[in-house]
């Protein structure tokens, strides 16, 4: 293999879903604050938030089981 076999830079495919693209915008996290240290913790939700936030997900995926069924 040559040096510009390995230099080549290999494009980044689009995120299949929603989990996906959180789950690569986490792996952007590292690298941030001392090593060792922990992240800053994320602001508490209320119980109002919480349960938007549940029930959006439980949407997002009863329409992505339906529409695979039909």
């Amino acid at each position: 293999m040559t040096d510009d076999e390995i230099d080549e830079e290999v494009p980044e495919l689009p995120p299949e879903d929603s989990i996906t693209a959180m789950l690569e915008g986490l792996d952007t996290l590292e690298g941030i604050g001392a090593p060792g240290e922990a992240p800053p913790p994320a602001p508490a939700l209320n119980h109002r938030e919480i349960d938007n936030l549940v029930n959006e997900i439980l949407d997002d995926e009863l329409n992505r089981l339906s529409g695979r069924k039909g």
